[in-house]
């Protein structure tokens, strides 16, 4: 069977790509990829953008790798290879989950990790992981709270699409003590 229909190795991703220790994975296959009508294509997800459903997104055809998908301003993307772009769109596959990452700070007081967590339970969003500490660890502190104790917290939430991590990025930012949300 092999010799008729040889299995095709799997495209790997570049492991030069510069990631955090934090969020060091991205997906292999594309299932909801469309480049120009043709769906179902193999590419690998950019580790540096984790681009998600509702992302405005290109592909990138890389150097003996495949075709790798960014978010269409990814900084990984070379401004000077503009030919090696090609325009690709999402297909909507519901069952399907992301992982993205968002950056918060956060006034810092008793039971506010716990609302931030019932509001993002609240959109049926599994929190995959998370990081917790004090804003001044990480350089990103603001200095009109430099009084006020600040935290800065990392978590990868496991989302549908832009429009899921959207609303719980704004149910987040609905909570008095947040400063600040963000994709990271």
């Amino acid at each position: 069977m092999n010799k008729i229909a040889p299995q095709e190795e799997p495209i790997e991703p570049d492991d030069s790509e510069e990631t955090s220790n934090f969020f060091r994975f991205g997906r292999k296959e594309s299932r909801n990829i469309k480049l120009e009508g043709i769906s179902n294509i193999m590419a690998n997800f950019g580790k540096c953008c984790n681009p998600i459903p509702g992302d405005e997104v290109v592909a990138y055809l890389t150097k003996g790798k495949g075709i790798s998908i960014h978010r269409h301003h990814c900084r990984r993307i070379p401004s000077e290879e503009v030919d090696r772009l090609i325009q690709v769109n999402w297909e909507p596959i519901v069952e399907l989950s992301y992982p993205t990452e968002i950056t918060l700070e956060v006034q810092d007081r008793s039971g506010i990790l716990g609302e931030i967590t019932t509001a993002i339970a609240e959109r049926k969003i599994n929190i995959r992981e998370g990081s917790f500490g004090p804003a001044s660890l990480n350089g990103n502190i603001n200095t009109n709270l430099a009084s006020e104790r600040v935290g800065y917290n990392k978590m990868i939430l496991e989302v549908t699409g832009l429009k899921q991590l959207e609303q719980a990025m704004g149910a987040i930012r609905q909570l008095k003590e947040v400063i600040r949300v963000s994709r990271s």
